[in-house]
């Protein structure tokens, strides 16, 4: 979106679009839920557990893939080397957001319970300060803040710890009004989408350039290296549902969401078949 935005591709569109920066995707799907956003980037998290607790939102596409993107960063004076080690100890997370899935299945394909690690919920932006000041002995968290966190902690002062049983997917989401009322700009946002993603594959460093500018704090040579960490994929397809599904089946285990929830109707095929019809895999909707 940065990428559209910044390369006049959303304004070739004939759209005026207004970014508003959130601390967390959470919160500002919460923003397009409660109708204050038309559009959200968000993980899978968030638009599970709305399932739970109120009207389903409705997917347009994903917007990128990574198996690297969300970690956990401990402090080494702890005794962390590995997630066994969390036993016992104190661990940060937004609660309701991909870094609390992420921690889960790390948990779980490491064979350490839930019950056995005092989980308390830090906001993410307060992640690096509150492991620096030792209050917490780690936290899940995604780039940037994890970078930001391995910063706080000093050379040597921090592990770092990734697991290939976790893959992370964002989503571009509206409501089902907005993709009623305003179906023509939705489907504008998405071929300038389509565009940004075409120009970032072409020209990696203008992709740079844009998140650099968003995020000037980080120096080009390791933004690069977390952008490597990225696949951008627009698309909608049945690795969307199928992960969809695979999370659903631990938050329904958990008590979190009904057993009954239909995932595959959360997701829209007809309007990025519109724009780009090979991005889209899955069949339409019965």
């Amino acid at each position: 979106m940065l990428l559209a935005v910044q390369e006049g591709l959303l304004r070739d569109e004939k759209l005026d679009v207004k970014l508003q920066e959130f601390a967390t995707g959470r919160d500002a799907f919460r923003a397009v839920m409660e109708g204050r956003l038309d559009v959200a980037t968000v993980y899978t998290t968030p638009v599970l557990l709305q399932t739970a607790s109120g009207p389903p939102p409705r997917i347009l596409t994903m917007m990128h893939q990574s198996g690297q993107n969300t970690a956990l960063v401990a402090r080494a004076d702890r005794g962390i080397r590995a997630a066994q080690d969390l036993r016992g100890k104190t661990v940060g997370v937004p609660h309701d957001t991909n870094a609390e899935f992420f921690l889960r299945t790390l948990l779980e394909f490491e064979g350490v319970g839930w019950e056995e690690v005092r989980i308390v919920d830090v906001r993410a932006q307060d992640v690096p300060d509150t492991l620096a000041a030792g209050r917490i002995d780690a936290a899940a968290i995604w780039e940037p803040i994890c970078d930001r966190a391995v910063r706080a902690l000093g050379p040597g002062g921090s592990v770092t710890l990734r697991s290939d049983a976790y893959t992370d997917i964002s989503m571009l989401v509206t409501r089902p009004d907005i993709l009623a009322s305003r179906r023509a700009a939705l489907g504008a946002t998405l071929r300038a989408l389509a565009r940004a993603e075409k120009v970032a594959s072409a020209d990696p460093d203008r992709l740079l350039r844009a998140v650099h500018a968003s995020l000037p704090e980080i120096g080009a040579d390791e933004l690069r290296v977390q952008l490597r960490r990225f696949r951008l994929q627009l698309g909608v397809s049945h690795l969307l549902v199928q992960n969809l599904r695979s999370e659903a089946e631990w938050f329904t285990r958990a008590g979190r969401m009904p057993t009954t929830a239909d995932l595959r109707s959360l997701v829209v095929t007809d309007l990025l078949d519109e724009v780009e019809p090979d991005l889209v895999t899955l069949e339409a909707n019965p």
